[in-house]
């Protein structure tokens, strides 16, 4: 999907493995809504799969009626879906974006998630890989993970200490995440109120996560570039975000920032921005 996170869409690795990727846009004006026609379009017998990523840096969360239409368009091509649901506890109204193996019958689906997000535990390095395979049509692929793990698996291992106490939270830790997400949504709310105020910005509200990727219209007239703008901007107010060109081509003219910090230092980095673009109209 296009914007996505970088990390999601290492170009060089797949290239070298003999592959292409293929980027579906998300529409801005929907919501950042996949554009289903254009990922109709993009399908040919030679994809193997579809890989779903929406929640950095745009803060979109896939609702019922749209994974089933994608998971209905991957049945319809015998292809496999790849979904990264990261965010997936994070979606501030999680009964209304179910995980995509929940409704995928029988279009094989491998989902990635892990503890860095909701359970906070990002230094750990833990996640997982679950497969929804119920015809065993990508027994192929499940054996190359198997193999993997046999072979280089101690690479990637972490420690044992790690390993227990990611079990245990797994089985009953999660009052944490859900009091980040309690934390949070007043501050989305608060962020996107002081964006959509400001003359020159404009912003979809976020359902899951804590990233908001605003567009500056004054970016390809006022400011050239990206970075153009971002420097100035840190020159002037001490203040950065995440350059939207590197989530991908719908990034230009777009900046991603989070929300989870404290009132004070999310109203402050609000007014900086402020006070920047009322110098510059």
């Amino acid at each position: 999907m296009n914007p996505s996170h970088y990390a999601w869409t290492p170009r060089d690795v797949v290239e070298c493995l003999g592959a292409r990727m293929v980027f579906v846009p998300m529409v801005e004006a929907e919501d950042w809504k996949p554009d289903l026609d254009a990922l109709r379009r993009s399908i040919t017998d030679r994809t193997k799969y579809i890989v779903l990523s929406v929640n950095n840096p745009t803060g979109n969360a896939l609702d019922a009626k749209t994974v089933k239409e994608i998971v209905s368009i991957a049945g319809e091509n015998d292809v496999m879906i790849l979904s990264d649901e990261m965010y997936g506890m994070l979606a501030y109204d999680r009964e209304s974006y179910p995980s995509v193996a929940s409704v995928a019958r029988d279009v094989p689906v491998i989902t990635v998630n892990g503890m860095s997000k909701f359970f906070m535990r990002t230094g750990w390095r833990v996640g997982y890989v679950a497969f929804h395979d119920p015809e065993d049509r990508i027994a192929e692929v499940r054996h190359a993970a198997k193999m993997y793990n046999t072979l280089y698996g101690h690479n990637a291992a972490r420690t044992t200490p790690i390993l227990y106490a990611a079990a245990r939270a797994y089985a009953s830790e999660y009052q944490g995440g859900f009091e980040l997400l309690r934390k949070i949504h007043p501050l989305r709310d608060y962020t996107m109120k002081r964006l959509n105020e400001m003359d020159g910005i404009s912003c979809v509200k976020p359902r899951a996560g804590f990233y908001v990727f605003p567009r500056v219209h004054g970016i390809g007239k006022t400011w050239k570039t990206d970075e153009e703008f971002m420097t100035e901007l840190n020159k002037e107010e001490a203040l950065l975000f995440c350059l939207g060109e590197p989530f991908g081509p719908a990034g230009f003219g777009h900046f991603r920032s989070t929300f989870d910090q404290d009132q004070k230092i999310t109203e402050e980095a609000w007014n900086r921005l402020e006070r920047f673009l009322k110098r510059h109209p």
